[in-house]
C-alpha cells in the first residue's frame, strides 16, 4: 500500500528568508511574521503541491541551524498558536506539512553547552557533546574546545550516543506532533547522524504517527545506506540535483540518463523501490537559473524534475525563475519574497503556468510519479524514457536542443491510444513507434492506454477546451522554426500510403512558439575569445633540492595543546567533494593544484591536493625554503582532500607535497594537477597563472562548433616538436624550438603542403625523453621543454588563426612508476589498480589507472576537457585503447583478472570510454575523439546509447598493416597478394575510420617509409607516389608522420631533427612537392573527403586486376557534381594499351600525373581531356584508353 509521500509534489520554504526575518536574533518580543504564510496557500494548491517542507523552525541566533530551543518557533516568525493555525490551514487545504529537524548539533546559546560554559568539568552536560576536552581551547577561546559540524564554532555536535539526549530529542519530536501534528521532519545533516539514532527515531515517531515521514538530507554515498526499511523514507538525491542542471548547460543528457539508469532503470536500478526527494534547487545551492546559459532550458528541466523518479520539491521563488548565486552567501538563496508582485512581474514569464501543468498532470497520472522507469530513446540533445504501469503508460520526450528535433520512438506496447496530455490531441501509432517533432528546448508527455484521457473525450465532445501550455513561448515568439534534426531510436518504419500517413505531432514546446514549416540552418555561436599577448622567452628553474631521507618511523609532529588557530578558507565545498566522489566534477582542476586566489582580502595561492589514504599532508616550496613542517595541510572528509592558503606563494614558484604515509613513509610528490612543471630532470611542480592568456581565435571556435568531421577533409601533421626541427643558434640548452617559435614555423610549412591539422606527441608533462611523452607524470602541464603554458596556448592560438586545428596525443591507458608521479600518490594503490594483475603492464613496465574508482575516472575526464576548454585544441588522440579495454592485454596467462562473467574485457573501462565520450562530445560536438585501438572491438565509434564506445574516430591499423605488407613487396609478388589492398573496403563502413601511417611505423629497425619501399633509388620513390596515391583515394580521413612527405631515409629518433638536408636533393624535393600536390587536391575536392562514411561514395571500377597489379576506382561526391577517378599501376611494367571502364559517357580531365617531370616522373606529355566512349572494359559500358606509365599514378575528375 503507498503512502501520500511516495508520490507528491513538495514546496520548499526557507521562512526566516521569505518573510523577510532578521538575520540576527536579538530576543524580544514576538513578531508574527507566520501569518503571511496563510496568503501563499492558494499559490501552492494552484502549483498541485502535496507537502510543504518548512524549516528551519526552532528558535534559534541566526540563520536556524543554530538552535536554542527545541521547543520554540523562532520569535523572528510568530509563536506557537501562528504555526498550528498554519498547519491546521495547510490540512484543511490538502496539504502535507514537513519541518526541519537539526539534531545534529546546536547553537552555542543553547542551555546545555551554557551550562558547559558555567559549570565546566562540573556541568552534569559535559557528556551531551561530542569531544569536550578541558585541556584545549576553542576559537572563541572558552576554555575548552568540542567537535563541530564541518569546522563552524557556532555548530557544536551533539552525542547523539548519550541516552539523555536522545530521550530530550526524542520527547522534542513527538512534542512537535503533538502540538502541532506534523506530518513529517526533514533531517539536517543526516549524513553525519549516528544509524542508531535514526533507527530509533524511525520507531518514535510511527508510534505517534503510522504515516509519518522522514527524509534526510545526504549529500555523498549510497543512499540506501540511509533510506532503507529500518531508518529514513527518503533522501536527497543530490545526483539527479547536479545532472538536472549541467545535462542542460552542456547539452548532455547522457550525464542525466547514466544517473537514472544506475538508480532506477526497471532491469537494475540500485535505488528501485525507493522514492528519493529531487530538487533543481534549495537553500543551499545556487539557483538554477544561474546555472544555465539559455534560460529557455527551464522548460525541459523541470519536465525532468517532475516526471523522472522520485518526488519534485519546488523551491520557493524558483516558479518564475527568480535569481540568486551561491558565492554572492546563503541569504543571497533565502530572499524575502512579495507574492502579490512577484506574480504580476515574474523573471521568467510562463513558467509558473507551466509548473502548474506539470503538477495537474503528475497528480491525475500517478503513474508518472509511481511507474517502472524504461528509456527509450537518448542522445547528447534528445531524452525520451516512459514511466509504465499495469494498464497504462507515460511517455516523456525533452529536447535540449537550440533547434527543433524529429524523433521515432519506440514505445511499450501498452493501450490503444496515444494521447499528447499538453495538447489533449490523440496520435497514431506507427508500427509500434511514436514520430514525433520536439520543439528547440521543447518538451513532450504522452499517455498510453485504453481509450485515452477523461480530459481529451471531454475536450472531443465539446466540453471544455483544454488550458492552453503557452508557458515557453512567452519569452520569445517566433513565426517560424527550423528543420528539424531526425533522431532515431529505433528502425525506421516501412514507408506508409499517403492515406496512412499518420499526422505530425508537434510537441510543447520551449520557450519558443514554433510551427512546423521553416527551414533555417542551425547556428550556434561561441563567445569570441580574448587576444593573445606575448609573453618573455620563461626563465630556467634550478631543480628543487632533494629531500632528506627519513626512517619510516617519521611522524609528523602533533599540535601542542592550547590555542586553536583560525580554520583556513574553504575552497573546496561540500558540492565540490560530492561531485567528484561521483566522478562528474568536470572542472575539479580549478579546485585541485595551486590556484592564485584571495582569502578574507589576502592574495596567495590554495592548494588542493587528492592523498584519501595519507596519514599526512605538508606544503614544500619555495616560499618557505622547502621546510616540511611549517605548512600542513588540512583534510576535507570524506573525500581524502588536503588544502591550503599561502599568503606567501606567487606564480613562478616550485613546490611539492610532502605525503606521509600510514605506515610511516614520506613521499616527495609532484601536484597531479599542477598546469606547470620543472624542466626536466627537475621533478617539481611551478605555481601557474593561467588568466593572462588571451584568445583572439573566436572564428575559428565558432566554425569548429560546428564542425562535422564525417563531411570534412582531414589530413592530420603527426609531429614531435621536439625533433621536428632544433634551434639553429643553440638558444635552447636541448636546441628545442619554444613554443611560440615552432609556432611560426610550422604554420608556415603546413600551410604550404596543405596540411589541415597537426597532432602533436609529448605534450603532457614527462620526465624520459625516450617515451615520446607516453609516460606522463603531469597530466594538467604542458611540457616545460619547450616553454611556459602561455607559450603553448599562443601557438594554439597562432595556428587556429591560420586556420589549421590542433590534436594532442593523450595516454590514460597508463603511467610510470617515478617516485615524485601518481605511482601509490598516497603511499597506497591511489591512482592505480590495487592487484598488480591489473594495476601494472608487464611489456611497458607502467602502473594501469583504476578505471573503477570515480575520482580516477574524474582526474582523467576533466583532464581531457581540460585541454579542450582551456587550450582550445580540438581533439585527442587516445593511446593504447587496446591496452585499457582487455584485461589479459600483453599478459600471459594466469597474470591476469577475469571480469564477474569470467570475460577478458574491463567493464569499467567500457563504461569509462562511453562516459568520456558522452561528456566531450556532448560538451563539445565539434571535437574530434580518436581511438587508436588495434583490434576488432566492435562499435569503437558507435554511439554509447547503441553500446558503442562514442569515440568520433578510429584508427584503421587493419588497412594500415595490410598495405605495408604490400607495398614491401617486390613488384612480381605483389601479384599473389592483391587482396591485401582491397581487402580494407570490406569492412570500411564498420566503423569511422581514419588511415595512418604513423611515428610507430619508422621506428625500431622498422626503416622509414621510402626505405620500406622495394627497387632501386628511383623506384622507392615512384612506389612511394603509387601508395600515397592509393592512401588518399582510399575512404577515411588521413594522417601521415612528419618527415614522410619528404621521404625521410633515416629512422625517426626524438634525439635529433628531421634532416631537411635532404631537401636539396631533387628526389625529395619532387617527393614533397607530390605530397604537397595530393594534400591540397584531397582538400579542394569533396569527392575525396564529404562521403567517407557513406558506402556510396566509394565504387571499384576494377579491384581484381591482380596480373597487372593495377587498381582502379571511383570516388563520388555527396552531391555528385565533382567526381574522382584513380587509376595506379604497382608495377615497373608500362601498360602503354591500357583501358579503363567508366559509369559515364562524359569528358574525363586528368587532374594528377605523377609521370610529370616536376614530381621525378618521366615528363612525358599526356593529354588532359580524355572522352569516354561506348566501348565495354571493367564491366562498365563507357571506357577511354589511356597510356599509363610504369608505376603510374592518374587522377582524373569528372
Amino acid at each position: 500500500m503507498s503512502e501520500w509521500y511516495d508520490n507528491t509534489v513538495f514546496y520548499h520554504i526557507y521562512p526566516l528568508g521569505l518573510l523577510g526575518a532578521p538575520h540576527e536574533n536579538q530576543g524580544g518580543e514576538v513578531v508574527h511574521r507566520l501569518r503571511k504564510l496563510n496568503g501563499w496557500i492558494p499559490h501552492m494548491k494552484d502549483l498541485h503541491v502535496g507537502a510543504i517542507y518548512i524549516g528551519p523552525l526552532f528558535e534559534s541566533s541566526r540563520h536556524g541551524y543554530d538552535t536554542i530551543d527545541y521547543r520554540m518557533v523562532d520569535r523572528r516568525l510568530g509563536d506557537q498558536e501562528d504555526f498550528k493555525a498554519f498547519v491546521r490551514s495547510c490540512h484543511e487545504a490538502g496539504i502535507r506539512v514537513v519541518v526541519d529537524g537539526v539534531f545534529n548539533h546546536t547553537g552555542r546559546d543553547f542551555f546545555a553547552f551554557r551550562d558547559i560554559q558555567k559549570n565546566r568539568e562540573q556541568s552534569r552536560y559535559k557528556d551531551w557533546y561530542k569531544g569536550i576536552n578541558f585541556g584545549w581551547d576553542s576559537a572563541y577561546h572558552d576554555g575548552f574546545s568540542y567537535e563541530t559540524w564541518r569546522g563552524s564554532g557556532d555548530l557544536v555536535n551533539l552525542n547523539l550516543r548519550n541516552p539523555e539526549v536522545k530521550d530530550y530529542l526524542f520527547d522534542a519530536i513527538r512534542f512537535w506532533i503533538d502540538s502541532f501534528d506534523i506530518d513529517g521532519i526533514r533531517l539536517d545533516c543526516a549524513d553525519c547522524l549516528d544509524f542508531d539514532f535514526l533507527r530509533e527515531m524511525r520507531r518514535v515517531v510511527l508510534e505517534k504517527k503510522t504515516d509519518f515521514w522522514l527524509m534526510g538530507e545526504v549529500i555523498h554515498g549510497d543512499y540506501a545506506r540511509w533510506a532503507n526499511p529500518e531508518m529514513l523514507h527518503s533522501v536527497t538525491n543530490y545526483e539527479l540535483n547536479k545532472g538536472l542542471w549541467s545535462g542542460h548547460e552542456s547539452h548532455n543528457y547522457f550525464e542525466i540518463a547514466h544517473t537514472i539508469r544506475r538508480q532506477f532503470d526497471e532491469n537494475g536500478g540500485i535505488y528501485r523501490g525507493r522514492v528519493l526527494y529531487s530538487f533543481a534547487d534549495n537553500h543551499d545551492v545556487s539557483r538554477v537559473v544561474e546555472k544555465l546559459s539559455d534560460k529557455k532550458q527551464l522548460f525541459p528541466l523541470y519536465t525532468l524534475l517532475y516526471t523522472l523518479p522520485g518526488d519534485p520539491s519546488i523551491y520557493y521563488g524558483s516558479e518564475w525563475g527568480i535569481g540568486g548565486r551561491k558565492e554572492n552567501g546563503d541569504w543571497g538563496l533565502r530572499p524575502q519574497i512579495d507574492l502579490e508582485k512577484i506574480s504580476q512581474n515574474p523573471p521568467i514569464p510562463g513558467l509558473e503556468e507551466f509548473l502548474e501543468k506539470l503538477g495537474a498532470l503528475r497528480q491525475e497520472y500517478p503513474v508518472i510519479g509511481n511507474g517502472r522507469y524504461r528509456e527509450l530513446l537518448l542522445t547528447n540533445r534528445q531524452y525520451a524514457f516512459a514511466r509504465i504501469g499495469d494498464q497504462e503508460a507515460v511517455v516523456v520526450a525533452v529536447n535540449n536542443d537550440s533547434q527543433p528535433a524529429e524523433l521515432w520512438i519506440r514505445i511499450p506496447d501498452i493501450g490503444d491510444t496515444v494521447v499528447d496530455l499538453l495538447s489533449l490531441d490523440e496520435v497514431k501509432k506507427e508500427q509500434g513507434q511514436l514520430h514525433v517533432t520536439l520543439p528547440a528546448d521543447g518538451c513532450a508527455v504522452y499517455l498510453l492506454n485504453q481509450g485515452g484521457s477523461e480530459a481529451m473525450r471531454k475536450k472531443q465532445a465539446g466540453k471544455t477546451e483544454p488550458k492552453k501550455v503557452t508557458a515557453a513561448a512567452e519569452l520569445k515568439k517566433v513565426t517560424a522554426a527550423p528543420e528539424p534534426k531526425k533522431v532515431t531510436a529505433a528502425p525506421e518504419p516501412k514507408k506508409v500510403t499517403a492515406a496512412a500517413e499518420p499526422k505530425k505531432v508537434t510537441a510543447a514546446s520551449g520557450p519558443k512558439k514554433v510551427t512546423a514549416a521553416a527551414e533555417p540552418k542551425k547556428v550556434t555561436a561561441a563567445p569570441e575569445p580574448k587576444k593573445v599577448t606575448a609573453a618573455p622567452e620563461p626563465k630556467k628553474v634550478t631543480a628543487a633540492p632533494e629531500p632528506k631521507k627519513v626512517t619510516a618511523a617519521a611522524e609528523p609532529k602533533k599540535k601542542p595543546a592550547g590555542k586553536v588557530p583560525e580554520k583556513g578558507p574553504e575552497f573546496i565545498g561540500d558540492l565540490d567533494q560530492y561531485l567528484f566522489d561521483k566522478g562528474v566534477h568536470y572542472d575539479i582542476y580549478k579546485k585541485l593544484g595551486a590556484h592564485p586566489s584571495t582569502y578574507k582580502g589576502r592574495k596567495g595561492i590554495h592548494f588542493a591536493v587528492w592523498a584519501p589514504h595519507a596519514a599526512a599532508v605538508t606544503l614544500i616550496g619555495e616560499f618557505n625554503g622547502w621546510n616540511e613542517s611549517n605548512i600542513p595541510m588540512e583534510k576535507k572528509e570524506p573525500s581524502g582532500i588536503w588544502e591550503t592558503f599561502v599568503e606567501s606563494a606567487q606564480p613562478g614558484q616550485m613546490y611539492k607535497y610532502l605525503i606521509y604515509t600510514q605506515d610511516g613513509r614520506k613521499l616527495y610528490k609532484a601536484d597531479p594537477y599542477a598546469n606547470q612543471a620543472e624542466y626536466r630532470p627537475g621533478t617539481a611542480s611551478i605555481i601557474a597563472d593561467l588568466s593572462p592568456i588571451k584568445w583572439t581565435d573566436g572564428r575559428w571556435m565558432r566554425r569548429q562548433n560546428d564542425f562535422v568531421q564525417d563531411k570534412a577533409p582531414i589530413s592530420i601533421y603527426e609531429c614531435h616538436i621536439g625533433s621536428w626541427m632544433r634551434h639553429p643558434h643553440g638558444e635552447h640548452e636541448d636546441g628545442f624550438y619554444n613554443y611560440r617559435y615552432f609556432a611560426h614555423s610550422i604554420t608556415d610549412y603546413l600551410l604550404k603542403t596543405g596540411y589541415t591539422h597537426i597532432e602533436l606527441m609529448g605534450i603532457a608533462e614527462h620526465p624520459f625523453d625516450g617515451s615520446w611523452g607516453y609516460q606522463v607524470t603531469g597530466y594538467y602541464a604542458p611540457t616545460s621543454r619547450y616553454g611556459t603554458p602561455e607559450d603553448f596556448a599562443y601557438m594554439v592560438n597562432y595556428l587556429h588563426s591560420h586556420g589549421i586545428g590542433v590534436i594532442l596525443d593523450w595516454v590514460p591507458a597508463h603511467f610510470p612508476k617515478d617516485a615524485h608521479g601518481l605511482s601509490e600518490f598516497d603511499g597506497t594503490p591511489c591512482y592505480e589498480y590495487a592487484d598488480p594483475r591489473k594495476g601494472e603492464h608487464p611489456d611497458w613496465g607502467t602502473k594501469v589507472f583504476d578505471f573503477g574508482k570515480s575520482e580516477v575516472k574524474n582526474f582523467l575526464i576533466a583532464n581531457a576537457l581540460y585541454w579542450i576548454e582551456e587550450f582550445h585544441v580540438d581533439g585527442l588522440r587516445v593511446d593504447a585503447v587496446a591496452s585499457i579495454l582487455y584485461l589479459d592485454y600483453g599478459r600471459k596467462d594466469g597474470q591476469w583478472v577475469p571480469n564477474k562473467y569470467g570475460g577478458n574485457k574491463n567493464l569499467e573501462a567500457i563504461e569509462f570510454f562511453k562516459h568520456l565520450n558522452s561528456v566531450v562530445r556532448g560538451k563539445h560536438p565539434g571535437v574530434m575523439m580518436i581511438a587508436e585501438e588495434s583490434t576488432a572491438w566492435p562499435k569503437v565509434t558507435g554511439r554509447p546509447e547503441d553500446d558503442g564506445l562514442g569515440f568520433s574516430m578510429k584508427w584503421n591499423m587493419g588497412w594500415m598493416h595490410d598495405f605495408l605488407e604490400y607495398m614491401k613487396l617486390d613488384p612480381y609478388f605483389r601479384k599473389f597478394n592483391h587482396n591485401k589492398m582491397t581487402f580494407a573496403m570490406t569492412y570500411a563502413y564498420s566503423e569511422k575510420y581514419c588511415l595512418v601511417l604513423s611515428h610507430d611505423e619508422v621506428v625500431h629497425l622498422k626503416c622509414s617509409m621510402i626505405n620500406k619501399m622495394p627497387g632501386l633509388y628511383d623506384d622507392k620513390f615512384a612506389n612511394l607516389k603509387c601508395g600515397y596515391t592509393y592512401m588518399f583515394g582510399h575512404p577515411g580521413k588521413k594522417l601521415l608522420f612528419m618527415g614522410q612527405d619528404f621521404a625521410q631515409e633515416r629512422e625517426w629518433s626524438e634525439d635529433r631533427e628531421l634532416d631537411w638536408f635532404l631537401l636539396q636533393q631533387p628526389r625529395h624535393r619532387q617527393m614533397l612537392d607530390f605530397v604537397t600536390e595530393l594534400l591540397h587536391l584531397y582538400k579542394n575536392t569533396p569527392a575525396m573527403y564529404d562521403a567517407d562514411c557513406d558506402p556510396r561514395g566509394f565504387e571499384w571500377i576494377n579491384a581484381d586486376d591482380a596480373d597487372r597489379s593495377i587498381y582502379s576506382f571511383l570516388r563520388h561526391s555527396e552531391d555528385g557534381k565533382s567526381n574522382l577517378l584513380f587509376v595506379i599501376n604497382f608495377t615497373p611494367v608500362a601498360r602503354p594499351d591500357y583501358r579503363v571502364g567508366c559509369v559515364k559517357k562524359c569528358t574525363y580531365r586528368l587532374v594528377l600525373d605523377g609521370d610529370e617531370a616536376r614530381f621525378g616522373g618521366r615528363g612525358t606529355s599526356h593529354p588532359v581531356m580524355y572522352k569516354a566512349v561506348e566501348s565495354e572494359c571493367d564491366g562498365k559500358l563507357y571506357s577511354f584508353a589511356y597510356d599509363l606509365p610504369a608505376y603510374g599514378v592518374a587522377v582524373f575528375r569528372y
